[in-house]
């Protein structure tokens, strides 16, 4: 009986401990201190696109971003991320054709050459401008010497080799008329003839063209109405195609350029917006293809973006977009450039501001 009751006892004694046990609160919240996020996967173009490259050789295309980041994309499995650790925008690149290099200026503008041939792409050399910023560059096929344009209206010439400004500049005032006494503005465009490499085309912000010898530093002057906003060479290097602030297109002989040989406006003889860029590329059979952004009617209320086709000179589509084109590249299976066979067109790729 005894042991019974002592049994008892100590069974209430555990039910009153336990009652006097402090309770334990649990805070059922995960915040960021419980989790560890970490990037395993990129699915998709980049946002904030400012600039893109093509390498019709290795068929890789470049996509630089407002956030520094560089995306290049090729055949399946193919997707390489570079990042500027300044995470400056990526304004302008050129790719070294079938070289394993890529070229970016960015917004800070500093210029750098990227190695991707080895397993961690890096920087190898960069190059500062302070009193100047760059509006442009250009990079020849094969070329040895990137040429840089400014905001000052000023063209110079990088070294790829050592990544050292070379002392030959062409400076706006030696570029235009004397009797222009008005600045040009900053460059907006540079090409090398494909056909002839010491001619250097040049158009300046206020629609002004010229055509330099880099030998002689002759000028031809294109003539300025309407002002010049774009061109684009033939393969040959004999004509030359431009885009017009009024719409229009007109065709020069690069042995005159005083006049040009034929002039349209795709969309009208009414007012039209200036077109923004222009290629010109060649098919099979002797056909020309002709693309261009802008140069849309001004009657139609807010501008249209768009990119307009001309397939040899008569029909005409027009693709429109939802958001302004950036910048347009015809992506093709041989270049003119590259080879002396004909444009074979895959596809066009599109860099607008919602990409």
């Amino acid at each position: 009986m005894e042991k019974a009751k002592k049994k008892f006892a100590s069974a209430i004694d555990g039910l009153r401990s336990f009652q006097n046990r402090t309770e334990i609160s649990v805070d059922e919240k995960v915040t960021s201190e419980h989790c560890c996020f970490a990037r395993i996967v990129r699915h998709g173009l980049p946002e904030d696109p400012r600039s893109i490259a093509y390498d019709p050789v290795q068929r890789l295309l470049a996509i630089g971003t407002g956030h520094g980041h560089i995306r290049i994309f090729g055949d399946a499995g193919v997707d390489y991320l570079l990042k500027h650790e300044s995470g400056d925008a990526v304004l302008h690149m050129q790719f070294l054709i079938n070289e394993g290099g890529l070229i970016t200026a960015c917004g800070s503008d500093s210029i750098h050459l990227w190695n991707y041939r080895q397993k961690s792409p890096e920087i190898v050399h960069s190059v500062q401008l302070n009193k100047e910023s760059v509006s442009i560059i250009h990079l020849p096929v094969a070329g040895k010497w990137l040429l840089i344009g400014t905001d000052k209206g000023n063209v110079y010439f990088l070294c790829l080799n050592s990544f050292v400004l070379s002392p030959y500049v062409i400076n706006w005032n030696k570029a235009i008329d004397l009797s222009c006494r008005v600045h040009p503005g900053p460059v907006r465009q540079l090409s090398i003839s494909p056909a002839e490499n010491t001619k250097l085309l040049i158009v300046y912000d206020k629609g002004i063209l010229i055509q330099w010898n880099m030998i002689t530093r002759e000028v031809d002057r294109f003539p300025l109405d309407p002002p010049i906003k774009t061109f684009n060479w033939h393969y040959d290097g004999r004509q030359i195609l431009t885009g017009n602030v009024d719409g229009s297109i007109s065709l020069f002989n690069n042995k005159k350029c005083s006049e040009p040989q034929q002039r349209t406006t795709p969309h009208g003889t009414e007012s039209c917006r200036p077109i923004q860029q222009i290629e010109w590329k060649h098919m099979s059979e002797n056909e020309s293809i002709i693309m261009f952004t802008g140069g849309m009617p001004t009657d139609d209320g807010l501008p249209l973006p768009a990119l307009t086709i001309l397939k040899g000179g008569k029909s005409a589509t027009v693709l429109e977009m939802d958001w302004p084109i950036i910048q347009f590249i015809p992506l093709a299976q041989v270049d003119q450039e590259l080879s002396s066979a004909n444009f074979l067109p895959t596809s066009e790729f599109f860099g607008t501001e919602k990409i």
